[in-house]
This record gives structure tokens, C-alpha cells and sequence, in this order.
């Protein structure tokens, strides 16, 4: 693998952060070349998986850091996401039953479960009370 371009945002554990991580993924994209799929993936993961950090991990009122790394490689785009929230490794997170009707479905879980489908490679590790996950978005 060959790293070609990178770009780190840093935010805080606010939503309104969201639409700002999104504009500069697009612009990452279109800068670098990235196919519409890919670039539909990397957006999709990265909100999910802000989200559940800002819903979930940081309930205890104070203000976590998240650092965001985006690595164009001549395989694909390689993502590190390090935050200082509550432990929470998504690969071993219980899945979804998908066949259950609408009614019988308990909330949540479904970001996850996209997550996890639509990343072609993943892993999380648990450093120096923070959380890192990665992913690999592989070029079609």
C-alpha cells in the first residue's frame, strides 16, 4: 500500500460538526478523484459512526475529542477514527435481526450493522483510554 494524499479533522463531540465532516469528505474526494461509491461509503461510515460516538459515548456532559485520519492509498481509502469516549468496540456489537417486521424491531443497531457491510476491511483497538477504530473502503 501507498499512501498518496491524507487529511486529520479534528472535532469535538457535536452534532452540528456532522454536515461540517461531510463537506470535507466530499472535498477530500473530489480533490483526490474518489469515485462516487467510494466517497458514498467513506461519508456513510464516518456519520454512523460519529453519531453513535456523540449519542453514545460521550453522555457524561463534557466535551471528547475525535480525530478523524483519511488516507487516499493506491488500494483504496483508509480511515482511522480516535476518540476519548466510552469504550465501545462495534465489532462485536450484536446485530440486527433483519427478517423481524417493523414492529417487533428493537431501536438501534442498524448504523452499526451498515458499518460494518458496507466497510470492506475493519478493525478497533482499544489505546490509552480511546477508542480506534479503522476501516478500508477499497477503490471498485
Amino acid at each position: 500500500m501507498i499512501i498518496l494524499h491524507t487529511m486529520i479533522l479534528k472535532i469535538t463531540n457535536d452534532t452540528k460538526y456532522l454536515r461540517f465532516v461531510y463537506d470535507e469528505v466530499s472535498k477530500f474526494s473530489a480533490q483526490n478523484s474518489i469515485d462516487e461509491t467510494t466517497k458514498y461509503k467513506l461519508n456513510l461510515i464516518i456519520e454512523e459512526y460519529l453519531t453513535n460516538i456523540i449519542e453514545h459515548g460521550t453522555i457524561d456532559g463534557k466535551v471528547h475529542q475525535i480525530e478523524i485520519e483519511i488516507n487516499k492509498a493506491s488500494d483504496g481509502v483508509h480511515v482511522k477514527i480516535i476518540d476519548d469516549s466510552l469504550e465501545y468496540n462495534l465489532l462485536k456489537a450484536e446485530m440486527p435481526d433483519l427478517n423481524k417486521k417493523i414492529e417487533e424491531k428493537e431501536p438501534g443497531g442498524l448504523g452499526v450493522y451498515l458499518i460494518l457491510q458496507t466497510a470492506d476491511e475493519k478493525k478497533y483497538a482499544r489505546e490509552n483510554n480511546k477508542n480506534h477504530f479503522e476501516f478500508i473502503v477499497k477503490f471498485q
